[in-house]
């Protein structure tokens, strides 16, 4: 259970983090995003990671998390306009 809350944490406030990084301010969404990629992360190796492991784990799925929003969001955003020309 510990290693759960360890990645949970470290992926929330590394996305947290990553969001003060990018815009100057922390976004409460982003970071429940990092509290999801942390669970998700953490499923598959949960008998086998190490509490510090974990908190790479965490850090790592945070940032990923933020970087991925924003990819798919701007992969739409030109999908839209693509799509908008169609007729």
């Amino acid at each position: 259970m510990n290693r759960v809350v360890t990645i949970t944490v470290a992926a929330a406030l590394s996305s947290m983090w990553v969001m003060q990084l990018k815009f100057g301010k922390p976004d409460p969404s982003m970071m429940c995003n990092g509290m999801l990629a942390g669970l998700v992360a953490i499923t598959a190796p949960s008998a086998f990671v190490s509490p510090a492991g974990s908190v790479i784990l965490g850090l790592i799925a945070g940032v990923i998390v933020v970087y991925s929003v924003f990819f798919w969001d701007n992969m739409g955003t030109k999908m839209r306009r693509a799509l908008h020309h169609v007729k």
